[in-house]
């Protein structure tokens, strides 16, 4: 709220700033309210590059960090915030991987012993019918994250060696995700 009024007032000072008076006075008055407004500015970035700062340090899940990383996103194009982010970068590749670890291990568990299986029974699922939606369901929430990591951090996140091997790991799980393959496989069963 301060930060908005802060920039709302140093907006107005600038608009109200004698653009068109050539005069010597003019143009120092001009002048002054230029190296005002730059001044306000500096010191609206410095409280924005804290409050990112502190929102950032107490996130506690990449969906948290993925939250605050989108509500700043229109202010990345200023240098001071976007190294205020720098720093977090590896740490969300960090969680994100974390995340498609979990889906991973949910993927080497396989179908039949996890509980999706047991939820598929009691609703009278065919099996493969179940099999495919887990993979789908699965894929679906490797394609989320990796959406968010490109939307929230920008084209070319993979390029940093933790990025790299995160979407080589992705790339690798969704092509054991082909429903493609479960239901060949099932089809074959039955000629």
């Amino acid at each position: 709220s301060t930060i908005l009024q802060s920039l709302t007032a140093a907006s107005n000072e600038m608009a109200n700033a004698p653009i068109f008076d050539l005069s010597p006075a003019g143009t120092t008055s001009f002048s002054q309210t230029l190296a005002s407004y730059e001044s306000s500015i500096d010191e609206i970035e410095n409280n924005l590059s804290s409050l990112l700062h502190s929102k950032l340090s107490s996130a506690t899940s990449a969906e948290e960090m993925f939250k605050h990383f989108a509500k700043f996103n229109p202010l990345f194009v200023r240098p001071r915030i976007r190294s205020a982010i720098k720093h977090y970068q590896t740490e969300l590749i960090k969680n994100v991987s974390n995340s498609v670890s979990f889906i991973q291990k949910k993927f080497l568990q396989k179908y039949e012993q996890s509980p999706a299986a047991s939820f598929a029974e009691l609703r009278d699922i065919p099996p493969v019918a179940g099999k495919i939606m887990w993979a789908k369901l699965m894929e679906n929430q490797l394609n989320l994250l990796m959406e968010k990591m490109e939307s929230v951090l920008g084209q070319g996140w993979e390029q940093q060696a933790e990025g790299r091997q995160l979407k080589k790991t992705c790339s690798e799980l969704k092509s054991k995700l082909d429903t493609d393959q479960f239901f060949k496989a099932w089809r074959k069963n039955w000629e």
